[in-house]
């Protein structure tokens, strides 16, 4: 008998970008009228992207509500979704409540036109991880038929690992040549353990792309606005380190194809508003080993220095 193979990695469309900046929704990457939102998903579709990134903080549910719309009649695609926050005054508030994930998720699933193929929570915090009830909550949701897998979208790899030694299905981590926190220990457990890893923010919000947006053009609701100087500039560094590692191709082709690239991420998720920017983001490809090498050896010099950051 054949052993089992991996599915390649692959990109998902990340839709915070299509959440709009208009109460209550108004929390995200500034104004997008629902017709660039709904063309961003066509050109997904058309570019082949089979895999859907949203939350209910994206616009309040608006985004879910525009997927479910788009994606009717799409039996190909899946969908992962967020649970656990709420909206006050255009802010999130953790809501992880066990007896309110329930309810939540039902109200995504009326959104989405359909369950679920995965449900995360969302940034749970260490404490909320410890206590186990919400997670216990979502196990049942998934016992219940009300969410096809389920796991959590997490910062730390402290986080992770709780999550992995849990039995989810999924976990959601920032991870790009940037941030590659997670390599040492999370990404060999996972795998050990058939666990899935989403990987998101390897663009680190549009600053790893040939042509970031000046920050002095975001408008007030824009989450990328209050940037600090000293972290624009370390991004605007480690984009130029990448371009030369690679000069043949484009950066941010190069630090979604380093995601794309590591054995343990079975998807990566990329934010796009607009035709474009999913071609561009969409023509992105795994990077071979020897390119990723490259890679780290321009941001971290040595073999031995690579390794140390991996560990760190």
């Amino acid at each position: 008998m054949p052993a089992p193979t991996t599915p390649p990695p692959a990109l998902a469309l990340g839709t915070w970008a299509l959440a709009g900046d208009t109460p209550p929704g108004a929390w995200g990457y500034g104004p997008c009228d629902p017709d660039t939102a709904r063309r961003t998903v066509r050109a997904a579709l058309a570019a082949g992207c089979r895999h859907f990134d949203t939350a209910f903080l994206f616009g309040a549910g608006a985004v879910e509500s525009l997927l479910g719309e788009a994606l009717a009649g799409h039996d190909d695609v899946t969908i992962t979704t967020r649970i656990g926050c709420r909206l006050e005054d255009g802010l999130p508030v953790p809501d992880f409540a066990p007896e309110s994930l329930g309810p939540q998720v039902e109200a995504a699933a009326r959104r989405l036109g359909r369950v679920p193929d995965r449900a995360l929570l969302h940034l749970p915090s260490p404490a909320m991880l410890r206590d186990g009830r919400a997670l216990a909550a979502l196990f049942d949701l998934k016992a219940a038929g009300l969410a096809g897998e389920i796991g959590a979208s997490v910062q730390e790899p402290e986080e992770a690992l709780a999550l992995v030694a849990a039995g989810v299905d999924w976990v959601c981590v920032p991870y790009g040549p940037a941030n590659r926190k997670f390599e040492a220990r999370l990404f060999p457990e996972a795998l050990a353990r058939g666990v899935r890893v989403l990987a998101r923010e390897a663009l680190h919000n549009g600053r790893l792309t040939d042509r970031p947006r000046d920050p002095a053009t975001f408008t007030p609701r824009d989450v990328r606005r209050p940037w600090a100087p000293f972290l624009l500039e370390r991004l605007e560094a480690i984009r130029d380190r990448l371009a030369a590692a690679l000069p043949e191709m484009p950066v941010e082709h190069i630090a979604l194809g380093y995601a794309l690239g590591h054995p343990a991420v079975a998807e990566v998720a990329v934010g796009c508003r607009g035709g474009a920017q999913v071609a561009a983001a969409f023509a992105a490809r795994p990077l071979a080993p020897e390119a990723r090498e490259r890679v780290n050896a321009a941001l971290y010099g040595t073999t031995a220095a690579v390794r140390a950051v991996a560990r760190a």
